[in-house]
């Protein structure tokens, strides 16, 4: 499962044979409306705002921590985050970046229902 708001490599996300998690929210709108249609399998969606028909709010901040709390929500006791990394964030601006880290680490160690490894 990958759980995305569309800023990474969006052309290997469409066409994987994964279950795609899509996060929409104010600033990838045109994204969303460019890639979800190409999007190949399953492909569910969420939203930091008020759910919209099959569009839910899972809660967390960052993919990361989203994709941590939808694991946990469907019964995982263990979950591997692969390509997560708090301290080197891979997107401009960093600065920023690194304040949503800091929120997603604190949502992440908040966790006690499952362990958390990080790869």
């Amino acid at each position: 499962m990958v759980v995305t708001d569309l800023d990474g490599p969006v052309e290997k996300i469409e066409e994987g044979d994964f279950i795609k998690v899509i996060h929409g929210h104010g600033d990838n709108i045109e994204k969303l409306s460019r890639h979800v249609p190409r999007m190949k399998g399953i492909v569910l969606g969420t939203t930091q705002s008020i759910p919209v028909r099959k569009i839910r709010n899972i809660g967390g901040f960052t993919d990361g921590d989203r994709s941590v709390l939808m694991a946990i929500a469907m019964g995982a006791e263990r979950v591997l985050l692969h390509g997560f990394n708090f301290e080197r964030p891979v997107d401009e601006p960093f600065a920023v970046k690194l304040e949503k880290m800091k929120v997603a680490r604190d949502i992440i160690n908040s966790i006690r229902d499952a362990e958390i490894v990080l790869r």
